[in-house]
């Protein structure tokens, strides 16, 4: 298994975190590869240990806005295990990665079976929505080159290094604006010294000045991350 434990299982007692990595299987992941499909259940679900997930939610014109991504501190298909509805959303890859994979009936039975999984799966779902309820707030009242300079450091949390790939048209979708905004915010961000963005690569320059320059969700976000029980 990767050293880069997914923090879930990490969270888990010892003896059983062991024998339920026993029964998965460590997957790449690829940049783009689906991992599920809107209205479909899961095959699998995957515990992240490195790169990260876009779950995002789509609409008839075919534009799709990110909902949440998913580093190695969580479960992409976590809501599943709630109950028998789907979800109308899809999850891709991001930013290759690697994670650990195992049948989601399977992790069913364990979830309903075990109460320590339980919990900890519960917590993270909890925090999420948490995350998710501030981030409609944002959506809807920020302007972008604040919310963009919010997700840069979301990403960088979750994949835990510096420089990432990213387009400026895909950020311009995941955020749900337009390419030319997205392209002035960048072009500002990187006078300033902040970021260094060149041919679909972005990397963080200074991330105090990009922390200074967020909107006030990313530390509401943060601070609501560090709440769950989670490590």
């Amino acid at each position: 298994m990767n050293r880069r434990t997914n923090r879930l299982l990490q969270s888990l007692p010892d003896v059983y975190r062991k024998a339920l990595i026993a029964s998965m299987e460590e997957v790449d992941l690829p940049v783009s590869r689906i991992l599920y499909e809107a209205g479909k259940t899961p095959k699998y679900a995957h515990f992240v240990l490195s790169g990260a997930v876009s779950v995002v939610g789509s609409l008839k014109t075919g534009d799709g806005v990110e909902v949440f991504s998913v580093g190695r501190e969580g479960l992409v298909e976590a809501t599943h295990l709630l109950g028998i509805g789907n979800s109308s959303t899809r999850a891709f890859v991001q930013v290759k990665g690697s994670a650990a994979r195992i049948p989601l009936a399977e992790l069913q039975r364990h979830f309903q079976d075990y109460q320590p999984l339980r919990s900890v799966i519960l917590s993270y779902v909890q925090s999420r929505t948490f995350i998710l309820e501030q981030l409609s707030a944002c959506n809807r009242h920020h302007e972008v080159e604040p919310r963009i300079v919010r997700w840069l450091l979301m990403m960088q949390d979750r994949i835990e290094s510096n420089a990432f790939p990213i387009t400026q048209e895909f950020l311009a979708e995941l955020l749900g604006t337009r390419r030319t905004t997205v392209s002035r915010a960048a072009k500002r961000l990187q006078g300033t010294g902040l970021i260094h963005y060149s041919r679909g690569n972005m990397r963080i320059v200074n991330r105090r000045g990009l922390e200074q320059s967020a909107c006030e969700c990313y530390a509401i976000t943060k601070r609501l991350a560090a709440t769950s029980n989670v490590p």
